[in-house]
Order: C-alpha cells, then sequence, then structure tokens
C-alpha cells in the first residue's frame, strides 16, 4: 500500500509541478509582491508615527515652557504685589 502510495504521490505531484509550477512562480511573486506593499507600509507607519511623536513632543514642550512662564509671572506678580 505504501509503495503504491508512494508512486501516486509521486506521480501526482510530478503532474502538479510541471503544471502549477508557473503558478507557483505567479504566487511567489505575487506574494513578494505583497510583501514589498506590506514592507512599505510599515515604513510609512513607523514614519508617521515618529512624525506625530516628534510633534506631539514638541507641543508637550512648547506646553510646559508656556505654562511655566505664565507660573513665572503670576508668581513674580503675586510677590511683587504682596511686597508692595
Amino acid at each position: 500500500y505504501n509503495h503504491k502510495h508512494n508512486q501516486l504521490f509521486q506521480y501526482v505531484s510530478r503532474t502538479n509541478v510541471s503544471s502549477s509550477g508557473s503558478k507557483v512562480r505567479a504566487l511567489k511573486a505575487d506574494h513578494s509582491r505583497k510583501y514589498c506593499l506590506h514592507a512599505k507600509e510599515q515604513q510609512e507607519k513607523k514614519k508617521k508615527v515618529q512624525y506625530l511623536k516628534s510633534e506631539i513632543n514638541k507641543s508637550l514642550y512648547f506646553f510646559t515652557v508656556w505654562n511655566f512662564g505664565i507660573l513665572c509671572i503670576l508668581s513674580t506678580r503675586w510677590s511683587t504685589s504682596l511686597c508692595h
């Protein structure tokens, strides 16, 4: 049984290979194309995320500086008004 099965399998795989060799190549090409597209998309996403992060960092920086400045102004005004 096993021997027959193997022979059948070899025959099927041989005929499949001859007919599906081009299919396999096409599939491989398609897969690599998709993979490349996916990689490009991932890189774009990474760029976007990095850009967003830097923008958030900038705005946070300005926000803290701004708040700190307001606090400084308020505290100096408050202390001067206390003194006078």
